[in-house]
């Protein structure tokens, strides 16, 4: 993909299970339906590019909140 960041579906949801991120909390934070990520994690449909930023964003920010309370505690 060019100009894009494009990751595929397999790479996104790997990254998302390497952050021990469940499916269902990723779909919860960007208002989406588990089986909508999961059709794009499992590239049965593909995922448009702002939704992959907002995948990638929305991964981060919950990898950091996860972060943050291993430190507190």
């Amino acid at each position: 993909f060019i100009g894009g960041i494009y990751m595929s579906g397999k790479n996104l949801k790997l990254t998302r299970i390497r952050y021990e991120i469940p499916q269902w909390r990723l779909a919860q934070a960007m208002r989406i339906t588990p089986s909508l990520l999961s059709a794009w994690e499992n590239e049965r449909v593909p995922i448009p590019e702002e939704k992959e930023k907002l995948y990638l964003k929305k991964l981060n920010e919950l990898r950091k909140d996860d972060l943050n309370e291993e430190a507190t505690i």
